[in-house]
Formats: structure tokens, sequence, C-alpha cells
């Protein structure tokens, strides 16, 4: 209520405030993550080749330290100097929406580019058949004032009408490239051994765990409870010299009660190790309803589907835009039948084959840093 209130001063001066076209503010998950898309275009554009200048916005202070430490531009979103340079700034980079910086610094009067933080396999934006009229107008108001975004990214043709539905974009706005967070997935031998290392995975198969979210407002009962399966299966894991490393998605960490095993280990949030880097080490990944497969089939590595609930998340969640059956082809349904796969040599389980757009090999920042400067300063 109070970032809503602050908003409603801060949008009209933002609006009619002089802008710098050569200041680009960049953010993530609502302010309290240095990760994701945005990051990895914000390292890449703020090596200086690009000729503008690039700053991170955040709302954690840590992460504000720790960038300033590394010699990057960092400023916590309530700084006098963070503010004058949110107002200032004629670019925004977010990755979920104009809260991943100080609410109501992003207006119509900005160039707002939306990275997204995955491919919509959920019902996304206005897509989202069940919202109240109260959230459909207020999802309506934002689309007019402080998240009428400018472009937006799409990693593949797949997807581009359904982008353009759920944000109410003209096609001309979908700029098609690979995810910058994608780069993460290509880091050398020496890079995966430190990164197994310390995971306390030395010369074990790391297998990562990611499951989607079960609502922005659950209450933690399905990810507590797939913790504790792995951690009944320990004794497997360990003679079968694996380690699982389970990454919840940012709304569920707030529910994550104690565990206790040395083969399972739920994915630190705050740690230096970007999850993507954790990806391109990882062996094998299992995951359910979430769009990270599509991202993780590049490397050609095993991918396991693990749809415990699968009719009550159907029924219950905001709906997808695929039949997850005939797009999964095989998929676990329980523990039990998740450690036969976990044995099985099979590559994957089977899955639809989703054309991305880029050849896979990495470079996506570059490639979208590039294309952004030729669209919004015509450098063609």
């Amino acid at each position: 209520m109070i970032n809503l209130l602050l908003g409603l001063f801060i949008f009209p001066v933002s609006y009619f405030f002089p802008k710098d076209e050569r200041l680009w503010c960049f953010g993530a998950w609502f302010g309290k993550q240095y990760a994701d898309n945005s990051k990895f275009l914000y390292e890449e554009m703020a090596s200086g080749h690009y000729g503008v200048r690039c700053v991170w916005i955040t709302k954690s202070k840590k992460i504000n330290d720790d960038l300033r430490l590394r010699g990057l531009e960092s400023y916590y979103y309530l700084s006098i100097k963070g503010i004058y340079l949110q107002l200032r700034s004629k670019v925004f980079i977010l990755s979920v929406n104009s809260f991943d910086v100080l609410f109501g610094v992003t207006t119509p009067n900005n160039t707002i580019i939306q990275l997204w933080h995955g491919s919509p396999l959920k019902k996304i934006g206005f897509d989202v058949a069940d919202l109240t009229k109260k959230r459909q107008f207020i999802q309506w108001l934002r689309h007019k004032t402080t998240d009428s975004y400018s472009y937006l990214v799409s990693p593949s043709l797949s997807f581009d009408e359904i982008f353009s539905s759920a944000f109410r974009l003209p096609k001309s706005s979908i700029i098609r490239n690979g995810y910058p967070r994608c780069d993460g997935f290509f880091i050398d031998s020496r890079r995966k051994s430190r990164i197994k290392a310390e995971l306390n995975a030395k010369g074990k198969k790391l297998v990562v765990y990611m499951p989607t979210h079960r609502g922005e407002n659950s209450d933690g009962s399905f990810i507590n409870g797939e913790v504790q399966k792995f951690v009944g299966i320990s004794d497997y894991l360990n003679n079968n010299n694996m380690k699982v490393i389970i990454k919840p998605h940012f709304y569920e960490y707030k529910n994550i009660t104690n565990y206790i095993s040395d083969e399972v280990e739920v994915y630190d949030l705050s740690a230096d190790l970007d999850i993507y880097e954790v990806l391109g080490a990882a062996d094998i990944l299992i995951t359910d309803y979430s769009s990270i497969f599509i991202d993780y089939q590049m490397l050609g590595k095993k991918i396991i589907f693990y749809a415990p609930d699968l009719e009550d998340y159907l029924i219950n969640q905001r709906g997808m835009y695929f039949d997850y059956c005939e797009l999964i082809s095989n998929y676990c349904v329980d523990i039990k039948s998740l450690v036969k796969s976990l044995s099985d040599e099979k590559q994957n389980n089977g899955l639809f084959n989703i054309i991305l757009n880029d050849d896979c090999l990495g470079g996506f920042s570059s490639k979208l840093a590039n294309k952004l400067m030729d669209l919004i300063y015509d450098t063609k």
C-alpha cells in the first residue's frame, strides 16, 4: 500500500521529468533479486561497449553493496541518487513488471523493455480467465500507465501470438531473441567443477528439481511435501552417487521449512551461484509445469517431467496454453516412478519440440543488446 501511494505521487513527477536518452535502469523480481534475464543483459550492456549508462536498481541493501563491491553501478531504489536516476532514465529493463523498480517511475514517456521470466505455458497477463473485475481494471490501468511496455522479448515463434495477446501488444513490439539468462548455461569445465564442489556434489551426478509455484499466495504445503519426498529417497540418492538441488519458485521461498539431508539441498536464493550456471553444471533437470525445460532442452541433457498433482493443478491454477498431456508425452506421477526415471538411461521422458529462435549456442545477451540499440537509437 505504501508503494502504491508513493507511486501515485511519483508517476506524474516522472512523466514530466526530463529524460536522459542514454540512461538505462534495470530491475528484476520486484527489486528483491539480482537474477534472470535483466541481470545477464545488464552485465552485457554495462561492459561499456554500447554507449549507454546502465544502472541496477534494487530494493535489497545487501545486493546493492555486493554489486558496488564488484564495480557495478547500483543504487538502492529509495536512495536520493537512486530516485533521481530513475526519474531521469529514459529506458527501463524489467523481468516481471514495474515493481521491479520504484513503482511509479515507469510511464508512457519511457521506453520500457519487458524481458519476462519464462516461456508462456501457464496463462499470463490479460489471458488469465478468472480475474475479478477489480483485478481486470487494475491490470488495464497499469497497462496504460506504469506497465505500458514498448517491446517484449519472445524466444520462439511459438510464443509470439501468446505474448501479443497476454500483454496487449502489437506484433511489431515483439522482439525475437533467445533469453539472455540462457548465456549462463555455457560455462567451461573448470567452472562446472567449481560449482559442483560448492554444492557438495563433486564427483556426483547433479540433479536440479525446479517446480513452478502453486499460486502467488501458496501456503507451502506442496513444496514442503516435495522436499520431504526427496529427503525420503536419500538412501537411493546416496547409493547412486546423486545430489539433488531443489530450486523452488520465487513465490515459494517464504514457505520453506526445515529439512535434513546430505543428499538434498534447497537452493539458496541469496547465493553467489546463479541458478542458470547451476543448470549448466547439472546432469539432469526435473520439472513439472515450469517452462524451464524449454530453456534447458538446448543443452541436450536429460529432462524428467514430474507432475504428481496434474489434475488438481489444471483445475485450481490459472490454466495452460497447451494441453499438458499432448505437450509432454511421458511424465512421472509419484516419487516411485520418478526414482525409476532417474535410474533409466533414456535421455528424457519425451517432450514436444518447441523450436527456439536462436542457434542455441549462447550469445543471447549481446544479440539482444544490439537489437535494442538498433530499435531505440536507429543504429543500423
